[in-house]
């Protein structure tokens, strides 16, 4: 193989690695969604059904979105049998984020997996949020 050959290769390689990346990068950015939850009105008095849809089916990477639709102040705090884990909507301690009717809460997920939560002042309120891979269906 002469010098010529050999240096094309290596240019070819090399715009296609970047190609690559660009496509991987912009891909998972790409299928990135929103995912809204209410917290529907009379949520206190409720169980699994106080946030709708539930559960919920959110991707890595896409914003997830609480909105209280309820007049009753809630929160949205991962974890489970009213111990908040520190994921989202507070923090292990159990300073948590209140949230007043028509107000929201984002959390954006960075790996899949099962995220339980409730809401602290009303513990039999709970949900929970299945996260898949990026780009998975």
């Amino acid at each position: 193989m002469n010098k010529k050959t050999a240096f094309a290769i290596t240019g070819i390689a090399a715009i296609l690695a970047v190609a690559v990346l660009v496509f991987t990068t912009t891909s998972q950015t790409a299928f990135a969604a929103t995912v809204n939850i209410d917290i529907v009105t009379g949520a206190s008095s409720k169980t699994i059904d106080a946030f709708s849809p539930n559960p919920t089916k959110a991707h890595v990477g896409d914003t997830v979105i609480w909105t209280n639709k309820d007049a009753a102040m809630h929160t949205v705090t991962s974890g489970r049998n009213n111990i908040p884990n520190g994921k989202f909507g507070g923090d292990a301690d159990g300073n948590v984020h209140l949230l007043s009717q028509n107000n929201t809460q984002e959390f954006k997920p960075t790996e899949p997996g099962d995220y339980l939560y409730f809401c602290s002042l009303h513990p039999t309120m709970v949900g929970t949020l299945k996260v898949e891979p990026a780009g998975s269906n």
